[in-house]
């Protein structure tokens, strides 16, 4: 086996191979911060969810995005019919 051979054999297997912080491919994974966001759950039926999923896609925007957005939007109309909502 040649030199060539050999180094091909393994730059293929070490491009295949994940080592911590690295993805297949030998590409660095990036780190993410954590989200300092408070999580909320919902769980819509299938016919609302394709829905939603559709609207996300056409506006190049993901789930929690949209969702979020509908929350600001949702609290400013009420507080607009009802007055400001103080919190601590």
């Amino acid at each position: 086996m040649s030199y060539s051979e050999a180094y091909n054999i393994y730059t293929t297997w070490s491009n295949s191979v994940s080592t911590p912080g690295q993805q297949k491919g030998g590409k660095e994974k990036k780190q993410k911060m954590p989200s300092k966001k408070q999580v909320i759950a919902i769980r819509p039926d299938e016919k609302t969810y394709k829905k939603i999923k559709i609207i996300c896609e056409e506006e190049n925007r993901p789930m929690a995005n949209l969702g979020e957005t509908l929350f600001k939007n949702y609290i400013k109309k009420y507080e607009q019919e009802n007055g400001e909502i103080k919190i601590d």
